[in-house]
């Protein structure tokens, strides 16, 4: 027990416990064992200590003998002039490492401090010395102190430890620094962590720079590397961000990215105040910074204000954002044109460059976010060098690709979950109108009810799969679920041929049902003159539907229209991937095993049933045009006389059950019963699938069928059922489809 005693004592004495005293003095018990780590004192060195603090005479460090911890300069913050400073290093010429406190502030002269930590760091004594800073984390932060981090930024600063509290004899919180004489001009990165409030955080973190000294690096630590920010820049965390200055440098190597203020005009707001606003009576709208989300007030919900005449005012498609975090960006419409702005607003002016939609979608991003952060202690606004220079990726590429179209439909789907979440919360709110328990448990008990439903119908479209089955139209679905059911490998390898069939000739006949009701001719698309040809002989195969597909989606392009979302669809993207390319890869897969190549067991089946996976859920991913589009039976069409328009009555051929739901639908021309029409959701527009989609009562099963074109001789036409592969004659369709895509004739003159 003496010997701990004793132990302790001269652990006390040492100069490595004077220091470490010292250092708990001044940055706090949580801090102090971070701090002496980044120092790394040794017995045998020589330390000067400058402390910007008032400190007690009876807390000064004791001066036992063998200590050679040199004399401190104990001084007032005021006294940290960079004379008096120089005149401590000349003093102690062995010194080779410095640790400094004090606080930063306008009445301090931080910035000789901090010259004297440059003058020591410079002067030579035949060993590498360094610096331990531990100052308030204002230095790095404020707009104030850009002069200290400039002369701080020409040293090499190695580590960066910011801590949440204050702590020792600082009021404010702090943040330590390391650093070194820099060899050259060029500033590596600095490793930079954060302090929690826990006391263990710091010896955690002590404990990481000691293996790393050691030459131990932990698999996860606490520290991330990062560029260090220009000095007009705050140094705070957000801004010595590791992953924002990749993401920086991904922004610098790729292709087609500018700057923001290259692709529209950044207009902040200008300040209105009360007296410049006189003589508007009853005032006008006026849109504040807080009202400003993701989504803008309508011009009705806007409060009525006073303003100048020199107010800034929106323009219709400006994305309107606010200097405030956090960070909301959204388009203006035309009913906000002309509105005038309060202070903190930024209008983000279209240069005719980019989508105003895009734009604000990317300035939401998390990675835009990341790129784009705000400053400042008390209050976190977004500062406009810094707004100007966030990188912007080549947008109008991508609304050639993807186009704004994707974006709607993302915001579409978005609104409808926001509607099951708000119509489930406002359930639970009118729950507890009564006071009756009765009739409260009632009302929670239904509302529970719809809860379920809805749960169960998210779920069920979580499964990507599941989903397809519910929308595609009935003859892919049914595949699918057909596949999805086989557990046996040779079963399931027959499923996937006839999935493949059925996407191909789902995907061709509509392809052809547009084209026909475009008046396309086989000089237009010649695949679909191809395509005309092997119905008349000996069937088509799938590379002529799959032909088809490709070129209705060049035509439709050409002629700049969606074609039901062919055109997007067919479209190669970047290395050549896409929906063509996957049902090419898919038909070669299904040629192969047709001709020649079937498994002959179920392990073979298995493994090839693999193989092709991935492409089919590709391909199922990349035909989602289905999904925005209907099969409809039509059954009757009823003159409205009041409505001018026809009340039309059909079946869904959409999903995997065949008993088909009933829909109902108005339409401003007339439709014919029994005939299947392809109807677009969104833009109700409806094109006839005859002679190509039928429906009709099998033969040999007995039940309604869907039958697909497959070979018309000259003496019977042949139809094929997608889900059973039964044929029937054409009958009345035989003379239609013979008459598809003809080729024109030619034209000739006599001479």
């Amino acid at each position: 027990m003496s010997g701990s005693i004793e132990d302790a004592e001269a652990q006390q004495t040492s100069p490595v416990g004077e220091f470490s005293r010292l250092v708990t003095q001044l940055v706090g018990q949580e801090v102090a064992p971070v701090a002496t780590a980044l120092a790394a004192f040794t017995e045998g060195e020589e330390v000067l200590a400058l402390v910007g603090f008032d400190i007690p005479v009876d807390d000064r460090p004791e001066h036992a003998s063998g200590v050679r911890i040199g004399t401190p300069a104990i001084a007032t913050a005021l006294s940290l002039r960079f004379e008096r400073m120089k005149a401590q290093i000349e003093l102690h010429p062995q010194a080779n490492l410095l640790f400094a406190a004090f606080d930063v502030s306008q009445s301090s002269p931080w910035v000789e401090t901090m010259r004297g930590v440059a003058e020591f760091l410079r002067s030579e004594n035949g060993q590498p010395r360094r610096a331990v800073l531990a100052i308030s984390q204002e230095s790095l932060t404020s707009a104030r102190h850009q002069e200290f981090r400039k002369v701080l930024s020409e040293q090499l600063v190695t580590h960066i430890v910011f801590a949440k509290n204050p702590g020792g004899l600082s009021s404010a919180p702090q943040v330590l620094i390391r650093c070194e004489p820099i060899a050259n001009s060029v500033q590596p990165r600095v490793q930079v962590a954060s302090l929690s409030r826990d006391v263990r955080s710091g010896r955690r973190l002590a404990d990481e720079l000691a293996n790393t000294s050691s030459g131990k690096r932990p698999e996860r630590g606490a520290f991330r590397l990062s560029p260090l920010p220009a000095p007009e820049s705050p140094w705070d965390l957000a801004h010595l961000d590791g992953e924002r200055a990749d993401l920086m440098d991904q922004a610098a190597e790729a292709r087609g990215v500018r700057r923001l203020d290259d692709v529209v005009e950044v207009v902040m707001a200008r300040p209105q105040q009360a007296r410049d606003t006189a003589g508007l009576a009853g005032g006008e709208p006026l849109l504040t910074a807080g009202l400003i989300r993701d989504r803008l007030p309508r011009l009705s919900e806007l409060a009525l204000k006073t303003v100048g005449e020199r107010a800034t005012r929106i323009a219709a498609g400006d994305v309107v954002g606010r200097t405030l975090a956090p960070q909301h960006w959204a388009v203006a419409d035309q009913e906000l044109h002309g509105v005038a702005v309060g202070t903190g607003v930024i209008l983000l002016r279209n240069k005719g460059l980019v989508s105003p939609g895009l734009l604000a979608a990317y300035l939401k991003s998390s990675t835009a976010q990341r790129l784009n952060i705000p400053v400042g202690s008390a209050m976190q606004q977004l500062r406009r060098q810094d707004l100007v220079a966030v990188p912007v990726p080549d947008l109008a590429a991508i609304e050639q690709t993807a186009g704004s179209e994707s974006l709607r439909e993302i915001d579409q789907a978005i609104d409808e979950l926001d509607g099951l979440i708000s119509g489930l919360k406002q359930r639970r709110d009118q729950a507890f109108r009564s006071f009756d328990q009765a009739l409260v448990g009632q009302e929670l008990q239904e509302a529970a009810d719809e809860a379920r439903l809805v749960k169960s119908q998210l779920q069920r479209q979580q499964e990507v799969a599941r989903a397809f089955q519910d929308v595609y139209p009935y003859p892919v679905a049914r595949a699918l679920r057909q596949f999805r059911q086989q557990q046996e490998p040779l079963a399931q390898h027959a499923a996937v041929i006839r999935l493949i069939e059925s996407i191909l000739v789902t995907l061709g006949s509509t392809a052809a049902a547009w084209a026909h009701a475009a008046e396309a001719t086989a000089v237009d698309v010649h695949q679909l003159g191809e395509l005309a040809n092997k119905w008349k002989s000996g069937g088509p195969s799938l590379g002529h539907w799959l032909g088809a597909i490709d070129g209705v989606g060049r035509l439709a392009r050409s002629r700049g229209v969606d074609a039901y979302g062919l055109a997007d669809a067919t479209r190669r993207l970047k290395g050549g991937r896409g929906l063509l390319s996957d049902l090419a890869e898919l038909v070669t897969w299904r040629n192969s095993t047709a001709h020649g190549g079937a498994p002959r067991s179920g392990i073979e089946a298995r493994n090839s049933v693999e193989a092709i996976l991935n492409t089919m859920n590709s391909a199922l991913e990349g035909a989602a045009l289905l999904a925005e589009t209907q099969w409809l039976l039509v059954e009757r069409a009823d003159w409205q006389r009041k409505g001018n328009s026809f009340a039309v009555q059909a079946r869904s051929l959409t999903g995997d059950h065949p008993d088909f739901e009933w829909t109902e639908f108005v339409s401003s021309v007339p439709r014919a019963s029994g005939v299947v029409y392809l109807r677009h959701e969104q833009t109700e527009s409806c094109v006839a699938m005859s002679p190509f989609v039928s429906v009709d009562v099998c033969e040999a099963c007995s039940v309604e069928e869907i039958y697909y074109v497959d070979r018309i001789t000259d003496i019977r036409g042949g139809l094929r059922s997608f889900t059973t592969g039964h044929k029937r004659e054409a009958g009345a369709l035989r003379d239609e489809i013979l008459d598809c895509f003809p080729v024109p004739e030619l034209k000739t003159s006599n001479t």
